[in-house]
């Protein structure tokens, strides 16, 4: 079965679709991921970066 993470639009909402990716990366495999705007950011950042990465440049980078 093929399964897709899809990410979506959003601004700062790039920021806690990494949390969750990071939360349920152990329990989800996809085939692909997609995204619009911040997420297609984040889609992309999944085929380079672990999800703890990921959260950890989200961390770095959004305002406090």
């Amino acid at each position: 079965m093929k399964v897709a993470v899809c990410f979506g639009g959003g601004g700062v909402r790039g920021a806690f679709q990494a949390g969750v990716w990071q939360a349920i990366a152990d329990l989800v495999t996809p085939t692909f991921t997609i995204g619009s705007s911040i997420g297609a950011i984040n889609a992309f950042a999944t085929t380079r970066l672990t999800p703890r990465e990921l959260t950890q440049w989200w961390r770095s980078r959004a305002p406090r």
